[in-house]
């Protein structure tokens, strides 16, 4: 099993995941010049610059959102937060409370 050294990337140690669709994720954002913070609820803490966002991963678009991840979305959301679902058959979508 290969080793899943952490990286210290703008003084924040982060480290790839081992779940497929979030190593997907992960790879993408920080592509995208976001820093990337795997700690837990949700998946990810990105930020960029003063861009700040929230991101959970599901395998597959079929996936949804618990009960309290769509609470705890819903409520970053509706606080001007920018929070989105990564799935690996949809990509990065933006959460909408609804």
């Amino acid at each position: 099993m290969p080793m899943n050294k952490a990286i210290r990337k703008n003084g924040v140690l982060s480290r790839k995941p081992r779940n497929p669709t979030e190593a997907e994720c992960f790879e993408y954002m920080e592509s995208q010049g976001w820093t990337c913070t795997k700690r837990g609820y949700p998946d990810f803490v990105c930020y960029k610059g003063e861009d700040l966002c929230f991101v959970e991963v599901k395998p597959t678009e079929n996936y949804v959102l618990k009960s309290e991840q769509e609470k705890l979305m819903n409520a970053l959301t509706e606080r001007g937060l920018k929070c989105y679902k990564y799935t690996a058959d949809g990509g990065l979508v933006l959460h909408k409370v609804e």
